[in-house]
């Protein structure tokens, strides 16, 4: 069996319900062969059906296609430039959040390294000598729950219990 009778087979009907026919061997069919210019070129239908879409291009037709990928090419281009912008504002403001978490522990730092240097027994010496104050006794401190919040008004009235 040559290769144009096997192509042709799995074409055919072969079963056709509980019956088995003998297969119909419908040989190819040669087209005519046309020279155009020298040239060998096949003369079919779908040939001119391609030569009657590539008449429909005209140059006009051609030139609107070819700008109009030209303007989506430079939007495409557009489009990643700005998103690469994004990304590096993105990261300046990583960095710069980085930066201002540095300087907030740096200045804590400096801010508990000032509060250390003050000398708490010199205050109380010097409240005691030049100001003439007077430690409170333990009957004289009184502690009480403030029940509405959490913040304290040093103007409001103590409560009595």
């Amino acid at each position: 069996m040559d290769y144009n009778k096997r192509i042709n087979v799995r074409k055919s009907e072969y079963v056709d319900g509980s019956t088995v026919r003998k297969p119909v061997y419908e040989p190819r069919r040669r087209h005519d062969r046309v020279y155009v210019e020298g040239r060998r070129v096949r003369n079919t239908v779908l040939g001119e059906k391609h030569k009657e879409k590539l008449d429909r291009y005209t140059l006009s037709s051609v030139m609107g296609f070819v700008m109009a990928c030209t303007i989506i090419g430079m939007l495409i281009i557009a489009n990643i430039t700005e998103s690469t912008k994004v990304k590096d504002a993105q990261g300046n403001i990583v960095l710069l959040e980085n930066e201002i978490s540095n300087l907030t522990d740096e200045n804590e730092n400096i801010k508990y390294k000032i509060d250390s240097y003050i000398d708490t027994e010199e205050v109380i010496k010097q409240a005691k000598e030049e100001l003439g104050m007077v430690e409170a006794s333990d009957d004289q401190i009184s502690f009480y729950k403030k029940t509405k919040s959490e913040y304290i008004n040093q103007l409001d009235d103590i409560p009595e219990k």
